[in-house]
């Protein structure tokens, strides 16, 4: 492998880290233009049509919050903003995944198809 193709293959997996960062970053950027952080459950669905989490609240955070506050009603305020925190957390646990095993073909491409390693193990 020669020194350019280092890093042609370099510059390409930190590519799909800032494409990848950028889709993970989409829901706190949204949640931070205008006033999109008081947003209802039905324009976060219609801004974000693909999400990894439910836009709805969990029944564990409304439990802790009912009782933190010693309250048997259930708050049925949507949190846009907490959402979109959860969302772009889970996103990129997502990416870290996904960065890392592309990384991982990458070498294996780089190793075999470019370099022409022979396999050891027949």
């Amino acid at each position: 492998m020669t020194r350019r193709q280092f890093w042609i293959g370099l510059l390409i997996w930190l590519c799909l880290l800032g494409l990848g960062a950028r889709w993970a970053l989409g829901p706190s950027i949204w949640s931070e233009r205008g006033n999109n952080g008081g947003a209802s459950a039905e324009q976060v669905e219609k801004a974000f049509p693909f999400h990894m989490i439910d836009v709805s609240r969990s029944d564990l955070l409304d439990y802790a919050q009912r009782m933190a506050d010693e309250d048997l009603e259930a708050d049925p305020k949507f949190a846009a903003g907490d959402w979109c925190w959860r969302e772009t957390q889970t996103r990129f646990i997502a990416l870290f995944l996904l960065w890392m095993a592309s990384g991982f073909f990458l070498h294996w491409f780089m190793g075999r198809i470019v370099r022409g390693e022979k396999d050891y193990t027949r």
